[in-house]
């Protein structure tokens, strides 16, 4: 993946990922999920994508079946980015769920992410989780495979177009369906994922709607409805497809046509007090076989029994093709349906209390009094809030669990309690409903901290690549952040660093030349420590073998620049240095090129060879020359 940053008015770039989830029903279809990336994208720019669907082996090798059907679902994807999503997603991704809210009129669809998972190590600590940009809108999905003699019963989906809508309470999918048929011949399907890219706020272009229309299958949408908001410009977009299988043929040799049944589950979460399910919580059966969402399933003919296992908190009824109770009669050939809608009843839970109080003790001299309102807290890493004038804080809450953590104040010292248990910490409170939990936090004030900024500033005018990151900054044996405050003790601190090689360290600021500084009682002090890269030295020294010519009879250059035998050249560091003689005396030969860095760089080993040195590196390339 490629990351740009487009600086011209009305040219915005993002990224566009689209990871492919693959639901397999009888191991009956091979889809490939490697990630579909489209990387940085500009405004009304069109790429193509390829997306293969095959039947599997075993698939094939079965007698008893023969033709699939599927489709091409599109989901919203969630994921860790920090920046207001410029930057990520890190680390774990995930398909978020579609959730139907509201009543009548009102009804729309809001997007479940789940809780945030667990961070790993490559995800920042300003990563926030949640779903991203929502690129399928602009995902079209043809065919570009001709299928067999069968008839093509594939659906595709243009561009412009919204990947779900709420009919009656009920989220109805804008899906591609495929079909694949052993007896026709046709086992693979080829689909083109064609991203069709929007643009951003008032920086479209003139053609736009007419880039639109081009693009929208004759759906006649209105252009600006797929304007993108201007706070998403250089985000990155995502988007899952979910591919299922939905029927699968089964033909028994010597028995009359096959009965198919499918079985339906549609949830409705919309009233509030217990976690919202998933179809997949949910166990259907038809009698005593247990049966997915979506399939068609071959049954013999007669009466059968659609039922699901009972889940607490939600209503059951079924309709379609079966009775109110789930009975249903198959004769051969019949293809029934029939649906089971679950729906949530509302619990509800009485709110629990958690209770924050604040206790200041001012007994040290040389420190400013604070009061409760001086200081303020945080309750699952959510806004500040300033304690009130009493030093207590009543908050009623959803019963569950909350961390409690202060926002750090100079010159005190910290302590938390609790009402729960003897732990020294406000972490991981679990609130009961109509209960109460009381979070206590003690600040003593300090007569001898100061405050020590350290700052890094890294030149890099010699072609050197360190950045900031690439130092560690220390105060005495402790590690600090360039720019951050620490609290210290009052009186004499050494500041230092761990250096990167090739660069020279100055101090300034509060320091003195070896990083001495003194912190006052109460106040701050300041250092700089400045890195300069150093520029890499080349010498080129020239030997003769045999005959009567001199070193100095040749020249040898660097980059084209004549330089004398013995001299050191400064170079820049990071770039490819070409090395070579400009003249050869007439009756010599080349005979070698050697010399290793002080870092281990060799010297090229023909000339108009070139070598790539870092900061401060030195090298000494020996160029021999013979006559026989």
């Amino acid at each position: 993946m490629v990351a740009m940053t487009a600086g011209v008015v009305g040219l915005s770039a993002f990224e566009a990922h689209v990871i492919n989830v693959t639901a397999q029903i009888e191991n009956a279809l091979k889809v490939v999920t490697t990630p579909i990336d489209f990387g940085t994208v500009f405004p009304q720019e069109e790429l193509d994508k390829e997306l293969n669907v095959t039947l599997s082996d075993s698939f094939v090798s079965e007698n008893r079946v023969d033709d699939v059907e599927y489709m091409i679902r599109q989901k919203p994807k969630c994921g860790w980015t920090t920046n207001d999503g410029e930057e990520g997603p890190f680390g774990k991704t995930q398909t978020g769920e579609v959730v139907v809210v509201g009543t009548g009129d009102e009804q729309t669809t809001r997007i479940d992410c789940g809780d945030d998972p667990e961070k790993g190590t490559d995800v920042p600590e300003d990563a926030t989780w949640g779903q991203l940009p929502l690129l399928c809108p602009y995902l079209s999905k043809h065919e570009i495979t001709t299928d067999g003699t069968e008839t093509n019963n594939d659906k595709d989906v243009s561009a412009f177009h919204q990947p779900w809508t709420v009919v009656a309470g009920n989220i109805v999918w804008t899906e591609a369906l495929g079909r694949l048929s052993k007896i026709a011949g046709d086992t693979f399907d080829t689909w083109n994922i064609d991203l069709k890219v929007p643009c951003f706020g008032d920086h479209c272009a003139q053609d736009w709607a007419q880039f639109v229309a081009d693009n929208d299958g004759e759906n006649n949408v209105d252009a600006d409805d797929y304007v993108q908001d201007i706070k998403n410009e250089h985000k990155v977009f995502g988007c899952d497809l979910w591919i299922e299988v939905t029927e699968v043929s089964e033909t028994p040799q010597g028995e009359p046509d096959p009965a198919t049944l499918k079985v339906i589950k549609v949830v409705v979460n919309n009233s509030p007090g217990l976690p919202d399910l998933a179809v997949a919580d949910f166990t259907l059966k038809v009698d005593a076989t247990v049966v997915v969402s979506g399939v068609a399933n071959v049954f013999a003919t007669g009466a059968h029994v659609v039922s699901e296992v009972a889940v607490a908190g939600y209503t059951s009824v079924i309709s379609g093709d079966c009775e109110s109770d789930g009975d249903v009669t198959l004769l051969p050939g019949d293809s029934k349906t029939c649906t089971i809608t679950n729906d949530d009843i509302e619990v509800v839970i009485p709110p629990g209390t958690l209770t924050v109080t604040k206790i200041v003790v001012n007994d040290s001299l040389g420190s400013p009094d604070l009061a409760a309102t001086d200081f303020s807290f945080a309750v699952n890493a959510g806004a500040s809030t300033p304690f009130e004038a009493d030093g207590t804080n009543d908050m009623s809450v959803a019963a569950g669990t909350y961390d409690v953590l202060e926002d750090a104040e100079v010159g005190y010292t910290t302590t938390y309690g609790n009402s729960l248990n003897a732990n020294l910490n406000c972490d991981d409170l679990v609130v009961p409903s109509a209960g109460s939990v009381t979070c206590t936090i003690t600040n003593n004030d300090v007569a001898t901290a100061g405050t020590l900024t350290v700052t890094k500033v890294v030149t890099n005018d010699n072609g050197g690549t360190a950045t900031v990151g690439s130092f560690s900054l220390f105060v005495d044996a402790s590690s600090v952040s360039s720019g951050v405050g620490t609290v210290v003790s009052a009186g004499s601190h050494t500041v230092s660093e761990a250096g990167v090689f090739g660069y020279t360290a100055t101090f300034s600021g509060d320091c003195d030349a070896s990083g001495l500084v003194s912190v006052p009682a109460g106040g701050s002090a300041s250092c700089t420590i400045t890195n300069n890269d150093l520029a890499p030295v080349i010498t080129l020294v020239k030997t003769v073998v045999g005959g009567t010519a001199a070193p100095d009879d040749f020249d040898v250059s660097i980059d084209g620049a004549i330089k004398s035998s013995g001299s050191s050249n400064a170079v820049s560091a990071n770039a490819a240095h070409v090395i070579d003689e400009e003249v050869l005396v007439s009756g010599y030969t080349f005979t070698s090129m050697t010399g290793t860095s002080f870092l281990g760089v060799a010297c090229p080993a023909e000339l108009l060879g070139t070598i790539t040195l870092t900061p401060g590196d030195v090298v000494t390339c020996t160029i021999t020359n013979t006559k026989p």
